[in-house]
């Protein structure tokens, strides 16, 4: 009966679905597997200040479940290359604020999904490299220009 019912009865996309090697179509708001997330935030901040940086969520639904298994990571460097990390955040949601804290004259970030879909590498599934520039001096006042006198000040 077991063969009559996965040969005949079963659609072959409802079997694969039933037998757990696909989500089926739509699952928890998300593809399987998602798309690149698009990191967004500051081209520049001041040192010592804190930061937003957000992305799309590519997870949908599932982002904002209690299983771990489906979330961001966010890497934080010194270097475009991601030789040199400064710190690892996993998170459920789609946004992190940040503190421009250290030496360095440039922050590297960059958002990898890590998932449950079957299909996906998640070395595979890396957002764009966001830069932001931190400075370390203040910039000068804007000029007011140059001073008047009113011609109904009294002298």
């Amino acid at each position: 009966m077991g063969s009559l019912l996965r040969d005949r009865l079963l659609p072959a996309g409802l079997l694969v679905a039933v037998l757990g090697l696909l989500p089926p179509s739509g699952a928890a708001g998300a593809s399987c597997p998602p798309g690149s997330p698009v990191l967004t935030g500051p081209a520049f901040v001041q040192a010592g200040e804190t930061y937003a940086i957000s992305w799309t969520n590519v997870l949908g639904d599932k982002a904002v479940s209690t299983s771990t298994s489906d979330a961001y990571v966010v890497l934080r460097a010194t270097d475009p290359g991601f030789a040199s990390i400064l710190d690892s955040t996993t998170t459920q949601r789609s946004a992190l604020t940040l503190s421009a804290s250290g030496s360095a004259s440039a922050l590297y970030h960059r958002v990898t999904v890590r998932t449950s879909c079957p299909l996906a590498s998640p070395a595979a599934i890396l957002s764009n490299v966001l830069t932001v520039s931190v400075k370390t001096t203040c910039d000068a006042p804007p000029s007011v220009g140059e001073p008047c006198l009113s011609p109904h000040t009294a002298s």
